[in-house]
C-alpha cells in the first residue's frame, strides 16, 4: 500500500547562476512538509559509528535545499550489511551553505579572470 510519503524520486537539482547540476534521490512530504531525500548506504563499521549526519551530506542537502527552495531534508542512512536504516531530520542552514556558495563564486571569477 502506497504511503504518499515519496511524491518524487530521483529529482534533478540544478542553479544555473552557481552553475550547480545533480539529483536528489527524492522529495518527500511528511506531515504536510516537503523534504528533500538523501539515501546514503554504508558498511556496518560506519553506520555503527554514525551519530550525526556527515559534513559531506550535510553540505550536498543544503545545496539541494538552496537549489530547490525547499527548506527541509531528511538524510536516511541505511547498513549494507543488514539493511538497518537511520534517519536524521535537518533544516536549511546558512552556516553551511553559505561558505560552499562563497567558494563557487570565488571559482567562478577566479575561471573568468583566467586565473586557474
Amino acid at each position: 500500500m502506497a504511503t504518499g510519503i515519496l511524491l518524487q524520486a530521483e529529482v534533478p537539482i540544478e542553479n544555473a547562476d552557481f552553475e550547480i547540476k545533480g539529483h536528489t534521490d527524492g522529495i518527500v512530504q511528511i506531515n504536510g512538509v516537503k523534504g528533500i531525500l538523501e539515501i546514503k548506504s554504508m558498511n556496518s563499521s560506519g553506520f555503527y559509528s554514525l551519530y550525526v549526519p556527515k559534513d559531506d551530506h550535510l553540505i550536498q542537502v543544503n545545496i539541494y535545499m538552496f537549489c530547490t527552495q525547499i527548506d527541509r531534508a531528511v538524510l536516511l542512512y541505511e547498513c549494507k550489511d543488514n539493511q538497518e536504516l537511520k534517519e536524521y531530520y535537518c533544516k536549511a542552514d546558512t552556516a553551511v551553505l553559505e561558505p560552499i556558495l562563497m567558494k563557487i563564486r570565488e571559482v567562478q571569477a577566479l575561471i573568468k579572470t583566467q586565473k586557474i
